[in-house]
């Protein structure tokens, strides 16, 4: 069935804008968990932080592509749109976008993500807890320690 679905995470970090966005962008593989690796035995996951650039994982017999970056702002912004296949819950269409602003000595983040396709409630609970995972077990717990 067709439909479109809206996620909104917010959470604060206890470091600067730019020590989050610098874990975010280049310390990725850093921070994402392991269970949210989608091909066997990856090197990693790599975020090329440009308009046209890839999050993407790799392995020594391929990879998989996660999103490509439609808007960035360092420090500020970062929008991406990526495919869900059949195998991860789809076929869908993720628009994901994560804001970020200061609050007091700490960083606020906001994460949207809005998915259209073969999506229902399921999903949206999958998915959301997958991005808090990632977001606040992942980045934030990451970021924190280097604190």
């Amino acid at each position: 069935m067709l439909d479109a679905i809206a996620i909104e995470i917010e959470f604060d970090v206890l470091a600067s804008r730019a020590q989050v966005w610098e874990s975010l962008v280049a310390e990725t593989s850093q921070w994402w968990k392991r269970e949210f690796f989608a091909t066997k035995d990856p090197d990693g996951i790599y975020l090329e932080p440009r308009p046209g650039g890839r999050l993407y994982e790799e392995n020594a017999n391929g990879g998989l592509l996660w999103y490509t970056v439609i808007e960035i702002v360092p420090s500020e912004v970062l929008a991406m749109a990526g495919n869900l296949a059949p195998p991860y819950g789809g076929p869908a269409t993720s628009m994901l976008r994560i804001e970020f602003s200061d609050h007091g000595a700490k960083c606020h983040v906001k994460l949207t993500d809005h998915i259209f396709g073969v999506v229902d409630d399921a999903s949206r609970r999958a998915i959301e807890d997958g991005w808090r995972t990632l977001f606040i077990e992942g980045l934030k717990a990451h970021v924190e320690r280097l604190n």
